[in-house]
């Protein structure tokens, strides 16, 4: 049988440094960035591959990511839609709009056993700010793993239509 202790506490040093983390104000001119108040954007997704010709679909998972890269403003997601190789909408992954904070992202996962987009499914999402803002980050990353081996790569989206006033 063993014994327990009752656990030492640390008591606080009343000198100690706070380690808390402080951001660094942005000190370069702001010159010559591109801005943006709203796009539409085209992101290919790779769910359906096939490396042989008669060895059908290799299925892997992916994730869309969406990164606001502005420091200072918020942006507006609209919608992010879901489209299969025929250019069928199969799935609205927002129900309402939503913002993403600054510098903050948001993740959509298309699991491995979907089938429904196939070779060329893709996403169609809008965002928005109410003034220009940097173009956030949007990319598909495409995933599989199986046993001791796997794979990852990744697709940045297109701009189809740009509001840049």
């Amino acid at each position: 049988m063993v014994a327990c202790e009752k656990a030492k506490v640390a008591k606080p040093v009343a000198d100690a440094p706070d380690l808390s983390p402080t951001p660094h104000p942005a000190t370069l001119p702001d010159t010559g960035v591109v801005r943006s108040k709203a796009q539409l954007v085209y992101a290919p997704v790779y769910s359906n591959l096939r490396s042989m010709e008669d060895a059908g679909d290799y299925l892997v998972s992916a994730n869309l990511s969406i990164r606001n890269t502005s420091i200072e403003k918020a942006i507006k997601i609209h919608f992010v839609d879901y489209y299969n190789y025929k250019g069928k909408l199969i799935r609205n992954y927002l129900k309402e709009p939503l913002e993403i904070n600054p510098l903050g992202s948001i993740n959509y996962f298309v699991k491995l056993s979907d089938r429904e987009g196939g070779v060329g499914a893709k996403f169609l999402i809008e965002w928005s700010c109410t003034e220009p803002v940097t173009m956030p980050v949007i990319e598909t990353v495409m995933m599989e793993s199986s046993g001791n081996r796997g794979f990852a790569f990744k697709s940045r989206a297109v701009v189809l239509r740009d509001v840049r006033e």
